[in-house]
């Protein structure tokens, strides 16, 4: 996606400050994908434990996606 098409978007005013940081610093050749691999060379933990915090699942019934 380009940044001027993240610009586009209907973002609230109280964001925008942040967002055109980000957009400026993600429009440097190379940013982007640098930030993800970061992301993509991320590796799971070995082991994964039982979700411990009480958790909700809210969908409709309609959803059909799900």
């Amino acid at each position: 996606m380009d940044p001027a098409d993240l610009a586009a978007l209907n973002i609230h005013p109280s964001m925008r400050l942040r967002i055109d940081h980000y957009l400026e610093r993600f429009a440097q050749p190379g940013a982007l994908t640098a930030a993800l691999n970061w992301y993509r060379a991320m590796r799971p933990p070995a082991v994964r434990g039982p979700v411990t915090p009480p958790t909700m699942y809210v969908w409709s019934t309609a959803d059909v996606f799900i």
